[in-house]
């Protein structure tokens, strides 16, 4: 976030392609995203944040709207540091434990918010493969790290070997859904191979 321009916002999407990192004196450095380029696409809501962010930053300067602006800079048009971020973070956080309860709020790191958004798009069954794509991840590192979240993978497995299983001809108890896929004499085929290494 911190390494955006208002060039790499355009319209409904961002364009994910450096990083801003620690440098001498805390003053940020950017260099290249230490995970995938990216192009990640933007509800309406967002897109409507950061369309009044950009209209309160330009009625202080215009020249805190050029395309070359960090997105997320001071009054002066420079780039927060990750330091101060984080920390403003975490006192706004405290903040809302206090208000709310500690029982109610967790402890959560600026960095953690990344973890708690993918956990809740698995959960909410948004597709492992887009969700690796926008952060950046590859799908085998999303499985390795987030697979005890992914709803229902083990009992999505279970059934689909189940189908395989399965006579071509429906039982009584058996419905259409619950037939095998089309061209399914597979799967007598596949039972008959089995049956030879009982």
């Amino acid at each position: 976030m911190l390494a955006l321009d208002w060039r790499d916002a355009k319209g409904d999407v961002i364009s994910v392609y450096r990083n801003a990192r620690p440098g001498p004196g805390g003053k940020p450095v950017l260099g290249p995203t230490n995970r995938k380029s990216r192009t990640v696409d933007l509800d309406d809501e967002t897109v409507a944040v950061l369309k009044a962010w950009r209209a309160r930053r330009g009625g202080l300067h215009l020249s805190l709207v050029r395309d070359t602006t960090p997105v997320f800079g001071n009054e002066n048009g420079q780039r927060l540091t990750p330091k101060t971020v984080s920390a403003a973070f975490d006192r706004a956080v405290a903040r809302c434990r206090k208000a709310l309860g500690e029982d109610v709020l967790p402890r959560l790191s600026l960095h953690g918010l990344r973890h708690t958004m993918v956990t809740i798009w698995l959960t909410a069954g948004v597709p492992v493969k887009v969700v690796a794509e926008r952060t950046g991840h590859t799908v085998a590192t999303m499985l390795s790290t987030y697979a005890h979240v992914i709803p229902g993978s083990q009992a999505a497995a279970a059934k689909q070997v189940a189908a395989l299983r399965r006579p071509a001809g429906p039982t009584s108890d058996e419905t259409p859904a619950d037939r095998p896929i089309s061209g399914s004499s597979g799967g007598k085929s596949l039972v008959k191979a089995l049956d030879q290494y009982h």
